[in-house]
């Protein structure tokens, strides 16, 4: 159930919803943002495959990597 609130011209300013509502939406936008930095990362390991593939980049294997940290 939405309720809307208005100005003294009518005009909508606001919007109301149960919080059950409200805890659903927060929920589902969590997990749309853990969708994007996955989506994110992935996209990035892929622009950096391409760049291996070209010459532009070194491979640095799984060893290599924890060996740096």
């Amino acid at each position: 159930m939405l309720q809307f609130l208005t100005n003294n011209k009518g005009e909508k300013v606001a919007v109301q919803i149960p919080i059950a509502e409200w805890d659903a939406l927060n929920q589902k936008l969590k997990h749309f943002e853990q969708f994007e930095q996955l989506k994110e990362g992935f996209e990035s390991a892929f622009r950096e495959w391409e760049q291996i593939k070209q010459g532009k980049k070194e491979i640095v294997t799984l060893k290599d990597f924890l060996n740096a940290q």
